[in-house]
């Protein structure tokens, strides 16, 4: 009896030391992971816990960084952090995200830092300007490397290229923005300063 424990005990001490990964779908986890899930075919995805707002927030004591689906309300990837549930906002597509550059974009696309961007082809071609708010169809759409630009309404500010600190509302404020600097356009009609040197 003495001698099968004995062998039993050193089969499962040896299983314990050997494998530190567990590999789902693989024979060979990573070594950075302590689980690696692989789809045989590449056409599926890991479904994780999913619940409704009460019940995530009947959860006792949860864990730092503990991550589950919320089902209503406001749906998504919620995760644990610093006592508070955080919902984890993605890119739904190209065009409409949050990064880690602090940057928002919903209809958007921007490359930039610090900037916000709602609308089609807002601040679409921006690669290293920061700071920028555009908001309407085609607000700051040729601007590339400016900095500190507020753009709402239609194409407001949508062809400027190089001047920096401008303000424009309004329909095609500023468009054609030719570099001035410091202007301030506020406006409530269509094609206010609609070309501005």
């Amino acid at each position: 009896m003495f001698k099968n424990k004995f062998i039993l005990f050193f089969c499962l001490s040896m299983f314990t030391y050997s494998f530190s990964q567990v590999g789902i779908g693989t024979e060979n986890p990573d070594a950075s992971s302590i689980l690696d899930i692989v789809s045989a075919g590449n056409n599926k995805g890991i479904l994780i816990p999913r619940m409704t707002l009460t019940q995530k927030n009947n959860i006792n004591s949860p864990a730092e960084g503990l991550l589950l689906y919320q089902t209503d309300q406001v749906k998504g990837l919620y995760v644990y952090i610093n006592a508070n549930w955080k919902w984890i906002f993605s890119s739904v597509n190209s065009s409409t995200h949050v990064d880690i550059n602090n940057t928002i974009a919903i209809g958007g696309v921007v490359s930039a830092t610090n900037s916000v961007a709602i609308g089609v082809n807002s601040l679409v071609s921006n690669t290293t300007g920061s700071k920028n708010t555009a908001i309407g169809y085609g607000t700051l759409s040729t601007t590339t490397t400016v900095t500190g630009l507020t753009a709402i309404g239609y194409e407001a500010l949508g062809a400027n290229t190089s001047g920096d600190l401008n303000t424009a509302t309004g329909y095609q404020a500023l468009k054609n923005n030719g570099g001035a600097v410091y202007s301030s356009n506020y406006s409530l009609r269509v094609l206010a300063a609609f070309t501005n040197e």
